[in-house]
C-alpha cells in the first residue's frame, strides 16, 4: 500500500460528509458565524430591511457556502469581522461562496 506525500493525489473512496454539515435557519436580524457552524449556511433573512451575516476573523484556507432563501424581497448582506460588505444578495434563491485568505475575506462566486 503506497503511503501519501506531498506529490500524490488524496483520494476519498467514499461520499464526504461535513459532521453538522448544513445550517437550516430563518433570521430576523444580524447572524455572527464563528468556525465552529456549518460552512454551509441556509438563510431565510425573514426580518424588516437587510440582514447581516458577519464573517469570524479571517483564517487561511476558511470558507463559508450561504444561500439566501425568503418569501420577500429582503437582502442578505454577508460582511466581514470588521463591519465591511463582502458580498450583497440580493434575492431568494441566490447563493455564495466566501473564502479567507488569512488576511481578507473575499467573494468568489456569486449566483
Amino acid at each position: 500500500m503506497a503511503s501519501y506525500n506531498s506529490t500524490t493525489a488524496y483520494k476519498i473512496a467514499r461520499h464526504f460528509q461535513f459532521k453538522n454539515g448544513v445550517n437550516s435557519e430563518s433570521i430576523t436580524s444580524a447572524k455572527t458565524l464563528s468556525y465552529s457552524d456549518s460552512m454551509f449556511q441556509i438563510i431565510n433573512s425573514g426580518g424588516v430591511g437587510a440582514n447581516d451575516i458577519n464573517l469570524p476573523a479571517p483564517k487561511n484556507g476558511a470558507f463559508f457556502a450561504i444561500t439566501a432563501v425568503a418569501a420577500s424581497t429582503q437582502n442578505l448582506i454577508v460582511k466581514n469581522n470588521l463591519g465591511a460588505t463582502v458580498i450583497t444578495l440580493l434575492a431568494s434563491g441566490e447563493g455564495c461562496i466566501v473564502v479567507s485568505d488569512g488576511s481578507a475575506w473575499y467573494g468568489v462566486i456569486k449566483g
